[in-house]
């Protein structure tokens, strides 16, 4: 067992001992070193204010930039050509690239990196240096694109107005390409305003034949794997036409219920804070057990907000792994008979191997499900993504 995971935009690395490291960009920290060293030499030119006419580099950052603020994110991971080896982009406000790196002496190679080109869900095609990506635009599409990695020319195989994502190569063909896609909604002056429950397509890239293999209505079906039995797999949530209002009568009479506590909270916070600067004693004391660091509040995975701050309420211990998502988010195995079994709730992303192996995880932990058993193999927090290796 070996996989790779992205968490809070950080890619890491499972071993099969169970010992996880961080796997970092060396062109992307080589690139924030020039970028302070250029901010450092061009300090005086600042100092005035170059506002529009401020020049850019090859990440598109203004010259006057604050380098300590420079976000480069891993967007996505895929294993590679050769053993020991996988490809990732990474991807800033304006830029992506992609990159293969070598696990064993952490040699990064470049392939190539384009302005305006946000790629998600790379997946290789078995024995090819062939990759299908999803291809996010504008208008709020997006659509699957073939191309090599050593070339950043591609062609798109799928169109419409229409959200691809998620490809999968079948283990049975490899000329068909399995993926999730939703209708794109809109106004009447053509602005995105929602999408469609996401169904499980298939396309043959010999024929060119296009085929619906699952939908439902009322639920999204998403992220579909095969193995080499023949069995789908895929993740299944309830449907929300515009998730970013779900709720929204419920949180509004929750914050004016609570807003006299609030206040009185907010109240004792800064006398607390007035205490710790005048006398260095707390007024509250803290207590509980330790949680993440950093102030999650919301995330978005998968197209819906997530309350992190719901989960971390969840947090009893330092071990703990609270789902991020809810148990209606279920990890569904459906056999070539059509029958389906529901083989874990609360699954943001998972994997299967080609002889069945399973890793899934809820946001928080990775686990290994193995004849209907499941085992915690590691945990971090905000897990975006996970593929084995």
């Amino acid at each position: 067992m070996r996989l790779a995971y992205i968490a809070q935009g950080k890619l890491h690395l499972l071993e099969e001992s169970g010992k996880a490291r961080q796997i970092d960009s060396h062109f992307a920290q080589d690139f924030i070193n020039r970028s302070i060293q250029i901010a450092e030499r061009r300090a005086w030119k600042s100092s005035g204010g170059s506002g529009m006419w401020a020049g850019t580099n090859l990440w598109n950052t203004k010259e006057d930039f604050d380098p300590a603020r420079i976000s480069i994110s891993f967007s996505d991971v895929t294993p590679g050509g050769k053993d020991g080896e996988i490809v990732y982009c990474l991807q800033t406000e304006r830029v992506s690239g992609m990159f293969t790196y070598r696990l064993e002496d952490n040699h990064e190679t470049r392939l190539f990196h384009k302005n305006d080109f946000p790629l998600g869900d790379i997946c290789r095609r078995p024995g090819e240096d062939a990759l299908v990506a999803s291809l996010h635009k504008p208008s709020g599409v997006s659509h699957l694109i073939l191309f090599r990695e050593d070339s950043p020319h591609y062609r798109e195989i799928t169109e419409g107005d229409s959200r691809d994502e998620a490809p999968h190569w079948s283990r049975h063909d490899s000329a068909k390409l399995l993926y999730q896609s939703s209708g794109v909604g809109r106004n009447g002056e053509g602005f995105c305003t929602g999408y469609g429950p996401s169904a499980l397509m298939q396309i043959d890239l010999a024929s060119g034949e296009l085929t619906t293999l699952l939908e439902d209505e009322r639920r999204d079906l998403l992220q579909p794997r095969t193995n080499a039995a023949g069995d789908l797999f895929f993740i299944r949530r309830p449907w929300q036409a515009e998730p970013w209002r779900h709720g929204y009568f419920l949180r509004a009479l929750k914050d004016f219920v609570l807003f006299p506590f609030r206040v009185v909270r907010a109240f004792i916070d800064y006398l607390n804070v007035f205490s710790m600067v005048y006398s260095r004693k707390p007024l509250k004391t803290a207590g509980g057990p330790p949680r993440p660091e950093q102030d999650l509040g919301r995330a978005i995975l998968r197209g819906r907000y997530l309350n992190v701050q719901k989960a971390l309420g969840r947090f009893q211990d330092k071990n703990d792994t609270p789902a991020l998502v809810p148990r209606s988010w279920e990890l569904v195995k459906r056999r070539a008979d059509g029958s389906e079994e529901i083989l874990a709730r609360g699954v943001s992303a998972f994997d299967v191997g080609a002889d069945g192996e399973i890793f899934y995880t809820n946001g928080t932990g990775i686990f290994r499900l193995q004849d209907g058993a499941h085992e915690r193999v590691g945990r971090t927090w905000l897990i975006e993504k996970l593929v084995l290796l």
